[in-house]
């Protein structure tokens, strides 16, 4: 898969995301100005709870998010778009991340709304330098937020384990039993589901021009993305392709196509991608055909 630094708009379909954020126990009290903090960036606590845990050194928050339009049309949330699974290392240091930067000064259960640069803020969360029509002629976006935890960096650790046995348990179901799985996985950690024959290695090198097609899944069959019939990338160069393809070409003869799922350290790992369309941990199925291998030029 290449790696893709474009955001997709969504439609009004998210606004109830919104309104949870607006959901405020009876404990809570209730804060209405703006702020602004040196990073670039203006904050409004809207809720902040009687709990009183906060990050003590480096630790990682389990957030809830939404973002939205100048206008308050929201285009992502963390539920829909990432299965709830919005994890955030916070750093009061960090000032390239204006939420990691802004957590790091909440406690467990507070709630903010925070704006800030439209081109800073995609290419800050989406890696993105390439404003979505939705966003062109808005001075502001914004990110309603919501602390639902604070966790040390040894129970995220934990948490990560737990994720990637329920990863295990998603490519075990796919296949339906154990030994079919495991005779399906290779040495090099992904799974065979419609190998080439015979499967051979290919000399291709680092440096060579590839040129490939794919079509990327989530294991329920939806589609994640297809490329063009002739995409072309240099062979071993970092940030091409996803490190599992990247592995599976090296294993292809020119001509060949394969089926194989990536367990998530192959594929986008525990923060899911830039883009923000595959959520943490979560395996991907890809069809790959090797095209052509045009050489790097000996010396």
């Amino acid at each position: 898969m290449k790696k893709r630094n474009n955001t997709k708009g969504q439609s009004w379909f998210f606004l109830p995301v919104l309104l949870l954020l607006f959901t405020l126990s009876c404990k809570q009290k209730t804060v209405s100005e703006y702020s602004y903090h040196q990073p670039g960036y203006y904050v409004k606590l809207l809720s902040f709870s009687e709990k009183q845990k906060t990050c003590k050194g480096p630790c990682v928050a389990w957030l809830d998010v939404a973002f939205s339009t100048q206008a308050d049309s929201v285009f992502w949330d963390s539920y829909n778009n990432l299965g709830d699974r919005y994890y955030l290392a916070v750093d009061s240091n960090d000032k390239q991340n204006f939420l990691a930067h802004y957590v790091s000064r909440c406690a467990e259960g507070d709630s903010f709304c925070l704006l800030t640069n439209p081109a800073a803020f995609y290419r800050q969360q989406f890696k993105s330098d390439r404003l979505p029509f939705f966003s062109e002629h808005d001075t502001i976006v914004k990110a309603y937020v919501k602390v639902k935890s604070l966790m040390s960096e040894k129970d995220f650790e934990s948490l990560t384990r737990d994720f990637l046995d329920n990863e295990r348990s998603q490519i075990l179901k796919f296949y339906g039993t154990i030994p079919e799985a495991e005779a399906a996985l290779t040495p090099e950690g992904y799974y065979l589901v419609d190998p080439p024959e015979p499967f051979y290695a290919e000399e291709v090198s680092v440096g060579d021009q590839v040129t490939i097609s794919y079509a990327g899944y989530f294991l329920n069959g939806k589609l994640l993305e297809r490329s063009s019939s002739d995409f072309s990338f240099t062979y071993g160069a970092p940030g091409q392709v996803l490190d599992g393809l990247n592995i599976v070409i090296g294993r292809l003869n020119v001509g060949q196509t394969v089926k194989i799922i990536l367990p998530s350290p192959l594929a986008f790992g525990e923060k899911g991608s830039s883009d923000k369309t595959v959520p943490p941990f979560t395996p991907l199925l890809y069809e790959l055909k090797l095209k052509s291998i045009n050489k790097y030029p000996s010396p």
